[in-house]
């Protein structure tokens, strides 16, 4: 399975962008997913074609980036202070 973060959600379709590859996409239907899904949830999942086999959604991972990207935003804004 590979980890995936979801770029969008429009009309039905789920935009995925696979981690460390992030200029490829792959679109599937939001149909293959019982959860509701939001832009920058992260994925594992096992993907063939447009078909999503399984997955699992990663909660403990994006609130870590979270907090990583929280910190590196204060780090730049105070560094733009001095």
């Amino acid at each position: 399975m590979e980890i995936y973060t979801v770029e969008s959600i429009e009309n039905g379709k789920v935009i995925l962008l696979p981690r460390g590859n992030e200029v490829r996409s792959i679109t599937v239907s939001e149909e293959y997913f019982k959860e509701k899904l939001e832009d920058g949830d992260l994925l594992e999942a096992e993907i063939e074609g447009e078909k999503v086999v399984r997955y699992s959604i990663l909660k403990d991972m994006k609130e870590k980036k979270r907090k990583e990207n929280e910190v590196l935003l204060e780090q730049i804004l105070n560094k733009n202070k001095k």
